[in-house]
């Protein structure tokens, strides 16, 4: 284990002490008033959201996801809060569309990705959601969150293509089922 143990701890300290690229790491972060300050992009993400450079931790529930999380300490009097409002886009998206597709995935109470692997599969791939196992699902799941995501933001076909690993005339297939089903 002692290798593995370094080369382990070698990523924690390149990828989130110092920063993949040594400038963006949490040390450089650390302003005069000894806090972590970070950037936030407007435009900063492939996909058109709101990004944050520096903000790519370990899962939360990792040991090394509970270390990093660790570093971020509440003043006296104060509590630190962190929230995810998930899949927000899409909850806007409903409401502001009206669009009776999203509305019901939404309030299934499913996964907004996993609710479009469901309607897309028996068009796209032939087969229904539910029939497959879950390595399957996973994948299902993920080639809709990619298209959801890409399409939402104006992504084209061939954005898709490339980010799927498909040909561009089936990431055109998969953004028209998406559209056809949330329209």
């Amino acid at each position: 284990g002692g290798m593995l143990d370094h080369r382990h701890q070698a990523k924690l300290l390149n990828s989130y002490a110092d920063g993949e690229d040594g400038k963006s790491g949490l040390l450089q972060r650390v302003r005069r008033d000894g806090k972590i300050h970070f950037n936030y992009n407007i435009d900063g993400a492939r996909s058109g959201r709101l990004s944050g450079d520096g903000q790519q931790f370990p899962r939360a529930e990792t040991p090394e996801g509970i270390m990093v999380r660790n570093l971020f300490i509440a003043p006296d009097g104060y509590t630190l809060v962190q929230h995810d409002y998930s899949q927000l886009e899409y909850r806007i998206a409903a409401m502001i569309s009206g669009d009776p597709e999203m509305i019901k995935v939404i309030k299934s109470g499913d996964d907004f990705h996993t609710g479009t692997a469901k309607l897309i599969a028996p068009s796209i791939w032939g087969v229904t959601y539910e029939s497959q196992e879950p390595t399957k699902q996973k994948w299902m799941r993920s080639q809709a969150k990619t298209s959801n995501f890409l399409t939402m933001y104006g992504g084209t076909a061939e954005t898709l293509a490339q980010q799927l690993g498909c040909s561009v005339s089936e990431a055109a297939k998969l953004q028209t089922q998406i559209m056809n089903k949330y329209g």
